[in-house]
């Protein structure tokens, strides 16, 4: 173990007594769909059923227009993939130097940071022991530069460092630390290392790049997370969107219907397409009967627009994409066929 770590386990379980059984293609039925690959599940419960969300409703009148786009070039040219995530906690515990493969969980301290592992979830998260309070705006160049510096010195994050691109940000809190709003100023921003799979970034299903998120203000880093783990890809399939399924998800803004705080249900508002890149996106899916989700990756869809998010008042503006994945246990927002 690095001699710099001190390791406490946060919780440890067993799975000796559990029981598992493998379910393979069970049947799809009204807002449920199973995954084809095979999944595990304890003895002496229901099925591994995954839950398919309700449609999103079309907040206000909204319509999508993609003319811009040759949406049939897009699925006659892609070439879908799919595959399952193995979240490889062995690896993790071998870098802080634990050698028991049957925890689940585990605490670390680096300095006046506290690292969190979840191997169930594949994700983790870390907190300054101490939050240190914004004394002035930060400009982006140096939240960048803060973020970079912070990434390349830790040795806890060793293990993540050849998954990650080039960080970009996503938010910034135009709250001073009085609470008073300036507009134009950051006093919080996050920023996002994203994970690159076969040279593509990998997108959450609502828009945000998937990655090492953090925030910055102008003391320094005070919290990190991730919602995948340094990973293994099993093979897996599930049925695929042909051009009619996709188009039609996709008139109902895929897996994120567009929003403004001042929409007004009386007025339509038109979101038009204008580019479109080849994405991977990530997805969870939890069984219906509860336990951990499963994880996937998946080719897919990125769509920009003509449009910005405007969440609020004082709400920072955003480019507005929509995110479609090529098979449906990719798309959160989506019924199985036949519903």
């Amino acid at each position: 173990m690095n001699s710099f770590l001190s390791v406490f386990l946060a919780a440890i379980f067993t799975l000796s007594t559990l029981q598992a059984f493998a379910v393979t293609d069970p049947a799809v039925t009204k807002r449920q769909i199973a995954p084809t690959s095979t999944v595990s599940v304890n003895a002496n419960t229901a099925p591994d059923s995954i839950w398919i969300d309700p449609e999103y409703p079309n907040a206000g009148n909204i319509t999508y227009n993609f003319d811009a786009l040759k949406l049939s070039d897009y699925v006659m040219n892609s070439k879908p993939s799919i595959m399952k995530v193995k979240c490889d906690g062995k690896d993790i515990l071998k870098s802080l130097g634990i050698t028991n493969t049957k925890i689940v969980s585990v605490g670390v301290q680096e300095g006046d940071f506290t690292y969190s592992y979840d191997f169930n979830n594949c994700s983790f998260w870390a907190n300054k022991t101490k939050y240190i309070q914004a004394t002035d705006a930060i400009a982006d160049v140096d939240a960048l530069k803060m973020a970079k510096d912070f990434v390349a010195k830790s040795e806890s994050l060793t293990y993540f460092k050849k998954l990650l691109g080039e960080p970009v940000i996503t938010y910034r809190n135009n709250y001073d630390y009085s609470g008073i709003m300036r507009e134009g100023k950051s006093y919080s921003t996050t920023v996002i290392f994203p994970i690159k799979v076969n040279g593509k970034t990998v997108y959450q299903s609502y828009g945000e790049p998937l990655g090492l998120s953090l925030e910055v203000n102008n003391k320094g880093i005070n919290s990190m997370n991730a919602q995948i783990l340094p990973f293994t890809l099993l093979k897996a399939d599930s049925a695929k969107l042909d051009l009619n399924s996709l188009l039609s998800f996709l008139k109902r803004g895929g897996n994120s219907p567009y929003y403004s705080y001042n929409m007004n249900s009386e007025v339509t508002t038109q979101v038009n397409a204008t580019s479109y890149e080849n994405i991977y996106v990530f997805t969870q899916k939890y069984p219906l009967y509860g336990g951990s989700p499963s994880l996937y990756i998946t080719s897919g869809i990125r769509i920009k627009t003509d449009k910005q998010i405007d969440n609020g008042p004082a709400q920072e503006k955003r480019d507005y994409t929509i995110i479609a994945s090529d098979y449906q246990v990719g798309n959160v927002q989506m019924y199985p066929a036949g519903h």
